[in-house]
């Protein structure tokens, strides 16, 4: 409703979150809920309105998330594709849903301009600078080919609604037994909360355009062949981390708390990194 795609044109999948990368590595094995034991993804879609999957009981399975993908893609036969980047993405289940699409895309064999963007990268400190300005090209640890780069500009009305539907998102406000001891100055809090509008994610999120990478086949498949093959390197050597941006973070956490501490902000630029690093600047 808060993005204007109405109803009927939209489905939840029901495919349950925590599981994706797992799910990955044994396509054809049925993976429960990280919070029960159910295996049905169904009862997560009896509240579609629109007929692009089925409600029929359906187990978790990776096999099963790809077909799914596929049956959607030639009932709707995009000509443009958004999803996450998972080379700039470090959430896994942002990494896998992105996997799962390419491998339905190959299935499919459309042909869609596919449009790459990041929720959380360099541990959600980007988009840098406050909420309503431009945002600037994502960090990389390493060196990430682009095809082309897309800007697409979001109006001061858009901005609120993009506010409000993140603000709606149950999963990312207080329970409502947080909320009854919000006040409370003996109740320790979750750690994000208090929200502070300049440093708060969700609160810098709406911004005067959006920004994306902008790839065809084979240069999206290309990219997500290096994708997987780095990081099921990175989790051979490391089996306890759950990806490869996993490996990565943890190595650099202690640079990411020095990068933290060099922050410096005069009035109109935001700095970040030393001479060693890539310095990353943001016009406020």
């Amino acid at each position: 409703m808060q993005g204007n795609i109405p109803p009927e044109r939209t489905a939840n999948l029901g495919y349950f979150d925590g599981q994706l990368d797992a799910m990955y590595s044994a396509p054809k094995q049925t993976f429960p809920e990280v919070y029960s034991a159910n295996t049905d993804v169904a009862p997560y879609r009896r509240a579609n309105l629109s007929k692009l999957v089925s409600s029929a009981a359906r187990s978790n399975t990776w096999q099963h998330l790809v077909e799914d993908l596929v049956e959607v893609l030639r009932k709707v036969n995009p000509g443009i594709v958004v999803m996450p980047d998972p080379r700039l993405d470090s959430h896994p289940d942002h990494e896998f849903t992105s996997v799962a699409v390419v491998q339905a895309l190959e299935q499919w064999q459309g042909n869609p301009i596919v449009l790459l963007y990041t929720n959380h990268t360099d541990t959600d400190h980007y988009p840098y600078g406050p909420a309503g300005t431009v945002v600037s090209l994502p960090p990389g640890e390493r060196h990430v080919s682009m095809q082309k780069i897309y800007s697409h500009p979001t109006a001061h009305a858009l901005q609120i609604r993009k506010l409000f539907a993140l603000e709606s998102m149950h999963d990312l406000r207080l329970s409502p037994d947080e909320q009854i001891t919000c006040s409370s100055v003996t109740i320790a809090r979750r750690p994000d909360y208090p929200r502070i509008p300049e440093g708060d994610y969700l609160r810098r999120a709406p911004r005067a355009n959006e920004l994306f990478s902008c790839s065809i086949k084979p240069a999206y498949a290309r990219q997500f062949k290096i994708f997987l093959r780095t990081t099921m390197r990175l989790k051979a050597h490391h089996p306890q981390a759950i990806t490869g941006h996993q490996v990565r973070f943890n190595r650099s956490r202690q640079r990411r708390q020095q990068i933290d501490g060099q922050w410096k902000h005069d009035g109109r630029t935001l700095f970040a990194g030393d001479v060693r690093e890539r310095l990353q600047i943001a016009q406020l």
